[in-house]
């Protein structure tokens, strides 16, 4: 199972675009634990001939992928606004399949200066399904938008559904403790600890059989406080996120 995966992206004016667009390529790379790292996923996204840059992504707990960027033409009135997409685990590789959402309008041109939005950027709540991103616009002179968002599962699957219904976690004698009765499906899960920021500190692979699984991590080196365990399925909906208080 893909334990892992990381993603970059990169400006151009790629083979699908007008001679005076730009877009934005984005890819993922994945690996197994243990492994090399292999390219999962890469895609062009340029929905139409308007130009898109600056742009930075983040992936939630559910593995929707968010894409965030400024976008503008060469089109009169068109100026640098701001504009997310996304897509869920489940969609076709390559492909951003949320309908273009513009969060902030610009009102102007810039002029006189010769950079734009140098420290965009799109990170994750620790809630592990709010997006936050921070980019410029242009109004009188250059500003500064933050905005958040999540990006909604498929109609009729919610968190905690089909195979993680009954999935506990709790400090242990030197741990902590997940383990999990009556689920609907065998197979591999995932189960991740995380500190309060989000940050992974360990993650394992669980082989369930007989509907059930139990698995510890270690808390020898873990100051107290609050952490997060997540259990689920990669690339589907199925997730489920535990506090944990460590003392």
């Amino acid at each position: 199972m893909d334990r892992l995966q990381l993603f970059g992206i990169k400006l151009g004016r790629f083979s699908n675009c007008k001679s005076n667009q730009r877009a934005i390529k984005w890819g993922g790379i994945k690996r197994k634990t243990p492994g090399t790292w292999t390219l999962y996923q890469e895609g062009i996204y340029a929905p139409d001939t308007k130009s898109r840059w600056v742009g930075s992504i983040a992936m939630d707990d559910n593995g929707s992928i968010a894409l965030c960027y400024a976008r503008s033409s060469a089109t009169a009135g068109d100026y640098a606004s701001l504009g997310f997409t996304g897509r869920l685990a489940s969609d076709p590789l390559g492909q951003m399949t949320f309908a273009e959402t513009m969060v902030k309008m610009g009102t102007a041109s810039q002029t006189g200066v010769n950079r734009f939005g140098d420290y965009s950027q799109t990170s994750m709540d620790p809630n592990g399904l709010t997006f936050w991103h921070t980019g410029e616009y242009l109004g009188a002179g250059p500003r500064t938008w933050i905005y958040s968002f999540q990006l909604p599962l498929p109609t009729g699957i919610e968190e905690g559904q089909a195979q993680i219904n009954n999935v506990t976690a709790y400090q242990s004698i030197g741990g902590i403790t997940v383990n999990a009765t009556n689920l609907k499906e065998e197979g591999e899960l995932v189960v991740d600890l995380f500190d309060i920021t989000g940050k992974q500190i360990d993650g394992k692979q669980i082989v369930v059989s007989g509907n059930s699984f139990e698995t510890s991590f270690s808390t020898s080196n873990l100051a107290t406080g609050t952490y997060l365990v997540r259990v689920g399925k990669m690339n589907t909906s199925f997730q489920k996120v535990i506090k944990v208080a460590v003392k």
